[in-house]
């Protein structure tokens, strides 16, 4: 009875071991294949947060540009109140659809004059509604005219025009690394990962001489090393016990020998 308790404790070690051996296999794979995914959110983000500083700080500076070039219909729109500059002034800037609004102030703060694009239904003083999610942002500058400011004006502009060219500008940048990273993963599976899979699977085995490595060719160098280094020591611990039982069979026919 206890011979046989003894059996089913063995055998359930060895199923344990052996599970337990497949686990680690399958950790490794899963800690490399986060380490890649990671690696990749990251430089997802940072291409994301470039694509988009540098579109921002384009849309800037010509607007800047714009309204500088314009400055002389400005003044008389906005300064001198002559309609039609002012209604010039608004046909130029419904030109440009990614303007939602524009706010001219005096340099006293005080508004003086507004355009506001049609298809922009929220409120204007909603600042909730500029954030990175909806794609509405805002910015400030200062038009010159001489060399001297003559007025503040904010920009309320939307960058779902720009949405085509972020989407190539992440994908130029993007799309190599992680086509990289699938190879490197792909060969880590395929060189790496299996086949000490098949090694730790072997372990259990081990002075058996029933080791087999074949699985491990394709493996790379070092982990082939490895396996054939298992291999040897797997045939000497065979080779030696056997060698330890003959020697131990020929004393126990000697010691008969003796006794008779």
């Amino acid at each position: 009875m206890n011979r046989w308790r003894l059996g089913i404790k063995v055998i359930v070690q060895d199923e344990n071991k052996h599970k337990e051996k497949k686990n680690m296999s399958l950790r490794l794979f899963w800690k490399i294949l986060i380490s890649l995914l990671i690696i990749l959110m990251l430089s997802t983000s940072a291409s994301i947060y470039t694509v988009h500083y540098y579109s921002s700080q384009r849309v800037k500076n010509y607007t800047e540009h714009l309204m500088n070039a314009s400055a002389s219909m400005i003044i008389d729109g906005i300064l001198y109140s002559k309609t039609d500059a002012a209604i010039e002034l608004n046909r130029l800037l419904s030109n440009y659809p990614e303007y939602l609004v524009v706010e001219f102030y005096s340099k006293d703060n005080k508004l003086i004059h507004m355009y506001k694009n049609n298809k922009y239904e929220l409120d204007v003083h909603d600042t909730k509604s500029l954030n990175y999610l909806s794609g509405v942002y805002k910015f400030s500058s200062k038009l010159k005219y001489d060399g001297s400011i003559i007025m503040n004006y904010n920009v309320i502009y939307s960058m779902s025009l720009f949405v085509n060219e972020v989407i190539s500008q992440i994908s130029i940048l993007i799309l190599p690394f992680f086509l990289s990273l699938l190879c490197v993963f792909f060969y880590l599976k395929g060189k790496i990962i299996e086949p000490i899979g098949v090694i730790l699977k072997q372990l259990p085995h081990i002075g058996s001489n029933i080791i087999d490595i074949n699985k491990c060719h394709n493996a790379e160098e070092e982990v082939y090393l490895l396996a054939n280094e298992i291999k040897k020591a797997d045939s000497c611990i065979y080779h030696n016990d056997r060698k330890l039982r003959e020697v131990n069979r020929a004393l126990i026919n000697k010691t008969h020998e003796l006794n008779k």
